[in-house]
């Protein structure tokens, strides 16, 4: 189980798996925004295997772009120094995505394999490290979108599936919940 200080959401804890609830506590740990960006794509990763992870953190569509931490094979980098939109480099309007209480979506869901290729992030990053599937996780609340993260993977690697989608739907609302703490 959880520790006696998150007894408040112990009872949540107690119908996730171990896994999960390993994940949901490593996102709910306090710390900086880094080892926070850090934290969930661990957490993400946890859940769903992936050789990739992005994440894109902030309520400024601009920014949080450029705010961002990305894992490939377990060497991190940023898309500092990007001016770039978050919903132009993902191609996305931010308004529908926070109508929805939906958060996490396969990535054929959204765009065609072809199309998402040539979206600006897919084309500047995931393309060179042979990435061609994803797993997205947009952070949303109360029709404010305060980030995307991600995992992708290789051709050569199995399809995420509906169960990877679930699982990464049933860690947002702690990411989510740890994210508007990070911010404030």
């Amino acid at each position: 189980g959880f520790p006696a200080r998150y007894q408040g959401i112990s009872e949540v804890g107690m119908g996730l798996d171990q896994a999960m609830q390993g994940a949901v506590l490593q996102v709910i740990q306090p710390g900086s925004r880094a080892s926070f960006r850090r934290r969930v794509l661990d957490a993400m990763r946890s859940v769903v295997a992936a050789p990739g992870a992005f994440f894109c953190f902030g309520t400024h569509d601009a920014r949080a772009y450029a705010d961002s931490t990305r894992y490939v094979d377990g060497a991190a980098s940023s898309l500092r120094g990007t001016s770039l939109r978050l919903s132009a480099a993902f191609g996305f309007e931010p308004k529908s995505v926070a109508e929805t209480p939906r958060r996490a979506y396969l990535g054929d869901e959204l765009w065609p394999a072809d199309e998402r290729a040539k979206l600006p992030y897919f084309a500047e990053h995931s393309a060179k490290d042979g990435l061609t599937q994803v797993l997205l996780l947009f952070l949303h609340e109360g029709g404010v979108v305060f980030g995307l993260a991600g995992l992708e993977r290789r051709a050569s690697d199995p399809e995420f599936s509906a169960d990877d989608c679930q699982k990464l739907e049933a860690l947002a609302p702690f990411v989510v919940t740890a994210a508007r703490a990070q911010m404030s």
